[in-house]
Order: structure tokens, then sequence, then C-alpha cells
């Protein structure tokens, strides 16, 4: 073979010693090619266990344990809505519940990002994180019941998003009912078994779309308020008696927030609101009623930034609206306004406590408050209020 290569022309030698050190250099630049690749794909998928807090819920601060349950019932508007209870127990922690729960629930298999999103909230991420509750324990017994509070989470949200509020209440002897709203959470499967998935119609005109969703969201509390008032009533419901239904409260973040207040101003069961940073310019929002309390918690909005500068300039207009009202019940006796500094929109979902303390300071997500203590302290305020005699 040697002496054959020897009778080859030069030119055709070299012609072959290039192709194959151009082979060479050519799977080389591959493999590393696919090397980058392989570890830009392990890098994504590894990341969120770096952003995620692997057990961000620490035991709640009250008296009791904290069991919790999941409903779907039926609603004049779709054919169910999701709620999570949270609920005093004296039943020790024995079956931790998962943060997320039947993602299908949630999610809705319409919308395109899904796939994705169940990635990010199933086992693999969010969906590995368990909270300090028993599922489907017994609830403890009150002789004149418990309080409760009906919890509506923020635009896009689910109740899930909640639940260091939905903990810290119960275990200080609140039952809570976190609620998934079709059309207007992330996704919501039925009772049917069907799904509604987020509806993203109307935001060329913001103010229009809120005020729709603040009126849709409210009648949902009413109604699930219906709901919660017949298990009590019901002697086979495990909330046989557990409620005491003259002291019924509402409390909502951003959109959650202005159908709290529209609830309590329209709905004569429900006494008392507090609203996380939520627009009640709407005059859909009647807080006029002088045997109803209601409490406001805002961050500073002044350095609260939008997208782009249209989004910015409606946001704008509606923070101006916002502004005019307070100003306006500034001198009523039933409207409480806190304003909290250094922290943003989003500080009052558990993200604070979920995503990584350094990722979330490098990019300013949650401001320069410390998560956990806002939280605590906001909680403290809000069971303060509902509990002071009125």
């Amino acid at each position: 073979m040697v002496g054959a290569i020897h009778e080859l022309p030069l030119p055709l030698i070299l012609s072959y010693g290039s192709y194959f050190c151009f082979q060479k250099q050519a799977a080389s630049k591959l493999s590393m090619a696919i090397f980058f690749i392989v570890i830009c794909i392990v890098g994504i998928i590894l990341l969120p266990y770096w952003i995620i807090r692997a057990n961000p819920f620490s035991k709640p601060s009250g008296k009791w344990n904290v069991g919790t349950s999941n409903l779907i019932w039926d609603s004049s508007n779709h054919s169910g809505i999701i709620a999570k209870v949270w609920y005093p127990t004296d039943i020790e922690n024995v079956t931790p519940s998962p943060y997320l729960s039947k993602l299908g629930q949630n999610f809705s298999s319409n919308i395109v990002v899904n796939l994705l999103l169940k990635l990010i909230f199933s086992n693999l991420f969010l969906g590995h994180i368990k909270t300090p509750v028993s599922i489907d324990v017994t609830p403890s017994q009150s002789p004149a019941g418990f309080p409760a509070i009906l919890f509506s989470p923020g635009w896009f949200g689910i109740n899930s998003l909640n639940t260091f509020y939905g903990l810290e209440f119960a275990s200080h002897g609140f039952i809570v009912i976190g609620i998934n709203h079709p059309g207007s959470s992330i996704g919501t499967m039925l009772a049917d078994g069907s799904q509604i998935s987020f509806d993203s119609d109307g935001f060329d005109n913001p103010e229009l779309l809120a005020s729709k969703i603040t009126v849709e969201r409210a009648n949902d509390l009413s109604m699930v308020l219906d709901r919660v008032i017949s298990l009590n009533d019901n002697r086979a419901s495990f909330l046989y008696q557990r409620i005491n239904t003259s002291q019924i409260f509402a409390a909502g973040h951003s959109i959650g927030g202005s159908a709290s207040f529209a609830a309590c101003g329209q709905d004569l069961r429900i006494s008392k609101s507090v609203n996380f940073d939520g627009f009640f310019f709407m005059e859909e929002i009647d807080l006029s009623c002088p045997d109803k309390e209601f409490l406001l918690i805002q961050p500073d909005r002044l350095n609260s930034r939008a997208k782009d500068k249209n989004s910015q300039d409606k946001f704008s207009i509606m923070m101006a609206k916002d502004s005019v009202r307070i100003t306006d019940l500034a001198s009523s006796s039933n409207f409480h306004h806190l304003l909290f500094l250094s922290i943003t929109h989003v500080s009052f979902t558990d993200l604070p406590l979920v995503i990584n303390p350094t990722f979330s300071k490098t990019i300013s997500l949650f401001g320069k408050a410390d998560g956990l203590d806002l939280l605590l302290k906001t909680a403290r305020v809000t069971m303060d209020f509902f509990n002071k005699q009125t």
C-alpha cells in the first residue's frame, strides 16, 4: 500500500491529504458544536433548580397545624371553579402537600406554551416543592366556627401562588379559600373535565378589561361563598359547622384585590376586604358602604414600570385615577391605606420565597425588602384587620 501511494502523482497525494485533514477538522468542529449544544441544554434544565428554592415554606407561625383540600364547583358563567382550601387542623403533618397538585386543573391544554409551563411546574421544577400541610384531613372545631377568607389571585395567577398567606392565615384560625378563576387564571379544569384557557382578548383597552374581569371575579367570589355556606350546612361535608358565617372576609392580589373590594361592596355577607395592590378606580367597586371595612396595601407605584411606553402611559393613567380615589377616600372611616416601600407588585405572592434571593436581587425582581419579612408583616396586618371588632 505504501508503494502504491508513492506511485500516485504528488498533486493527487496532496489532494487526498487535504481531504482527510478537512474531514478531521469538520468532525472536530461538529463534536464541539454538539458538546456546546448539550452543555446549553443541561444548563437550561439545571438552571431552574438553582433559581427555584427546594424548601421555601417553613412551618407557619400560628398554633394550629394546617390541612388542605381541593374542590371544584359549578358556576353561572362556566361549568366549574377550582378552590384550594387551607384550614386549621389538630392533626400533625402526615402527608405533605405538593405546592402544585393536579397540573391539569391549572394549565389548559389549549394554550401554545402549555408544554413548557408543565415542564416548569412539573416534578422537575416547582412540582418537587412540598408545603407543611396535610391533605384531606379533618379540620379542627371551634365553638363559634372559624372566620373564612375568600382569596383571589392576581391576573393570570392560580390559587397556589398565594400559598404562604393560605398557610399563615389557617395556622392562626382562619379557613382560606383560594380560587382559580376560569378565563383570567392561566388555565382551569372544570367540573365536567373541560378546560378554560386564559382569555387574552381586550388587552388593547386595559381599563375596560380590568372592569370586566373585576366584575366576573367578584361574582365568582359570591358564588364560591354560596357553595362554602352550603358545605357548612351539610352534615356530610368536611367543613360542616366549621365556619363562622358572621365573619366572612375577602382578600386578593392585583386584579384579585380589585375583585375582593368589589365583592365586599356588593355582597352583604362579606364584611371586610384586603386589596394587595389592585386597582380600584372602577365604578363597579363601591366603597361607600359605611358598615364595610376596606384595607388597601400597596408598594410605591412610582417605581413601577410597564414594558413599553404605550403600556406605561395607560398604566400611569390608571395609577392617577387610583390616586384621585385614594385622596377622595382619605377621610372615610371605613377606608384604610398602608404603603410599603422598596417592594414590587409581585412581592405579595410566594415568588419572593420560591425564587433564589441571589437571583432575584441581581435583577431587582422584588425590590430591596426581605421577602419573608414582608409577607409576615402583611399577613399580620391583614389578620389584625380582620380580627378587629368594629
